[in-house]
């Protein structure tokens, strides 16, 4: 799986399809960096033929039995929402220095159609996407005595597997980084594939982010050598210059 030790099993039909799904909190796959998650959630969604979809994202609270709490019944209709938070240092306050101010941004997502889309909107009484601005002045950081840096917008992530904005292109190669060169697509011309799937006649293989194995290389390698295209589900083109990540990448024979 996705992480490097897993903490907490849990099962539930998380889309109303009358099926058991599974959900995996742990800590990893990654541990550096000011403002990385030490946490994630992988999903096993499961279909009419008992076969997975999966989904993953990461988290920032996990320890003690919070992971749970990012799954959350908001609508009352019996199946949970989950919640996605996201933190950044895009500056929130001008009077301090950079890294001082930024955003918590929270968004909400439900399971349907064995994929994750986001709700946009009033629920619960709470609108989401939800923003919370924060900053260290007067605390970690000296107040300017004028504005020092221009106010940024949050950054807010496409985290779902939706179909409804699925895109379909092939892997041309790939480099040293894990990044693939794709046929250009919605503006994009390389990926890194967050989660992979290999869907086959008599096997689905599936590849979540690990970082101490070569799994998810080889699979995507498999993918090219045999001249499948690939379906891109949750892109995001934040980065610039045709360079976009994507939550789930699948191929079927």
């Amino acid at each position: 799986m996705c992480a490097s030790c897993m903490v907490d099993i849990w099962r539930a039909d998380l889309d109303g399809n009358g099926i058991q799904d599974y959900i995996f909190f742990g800590g990893g796959p990654f541990f550096n960096g000011r403002i990385t998650p030490l946490y994630s959630m992988s999903i096993l969604q499961m279909d009419s033929q008992g076969l997975p979809v999966p989904f993953f994202t990461v988290m920032y609270h996990g320890e003690h039995g919070e992971a749970i709490k990012h799954l959350l019944d908001l609508n009352h209709d019996g199946h949970p929402e989950l919640l996605i938070s996201s933190y950044d240092e895009n500056v929130s306050d001008s009077r301090v220095s950079a890294f001082c101010s930024g955003h918590w941004t929270h968004q909400l997502y439900r399971f349907r159609n064995l994929g994750v889309e986001e709700i946009r909107g009033v629920v619960g009484g709470i609108k989401f996407p939800m923003i919370h601005d924060w900053t260290y002045r007067g605390t970690e950081c000296a107040e300017e005595e004028k504005p020092f840096l221009p106010i940024q917008p949050p950054i807010l992530f496409e985290h779902g597997t939706s179909t409804a904005k699925e895109l379909e292109t092939s892997i041309r190669g790939s480099d040293l980084n894990g990044r693939l060169a794709v046929d250009p697509v919605a503006g994009c011309k390389s990926i890194g594939p967050s989660t992979v799937v290999y869907d086959r006649k008599d096997v689905r293989e599936i590849a979540f982010e690990n970082l101490m194995s070569e799994y998810k290389i080889d699979l995507v390698e498999a993918i090219r050598a045999a001249g499948m295209p690939v379906k891109l589900r949750g892109v995001n083109d934040w980065m610039g210059h045709g360079d976009c990540s994507v939550n789930l990448m699948w191929a079927a024979q």
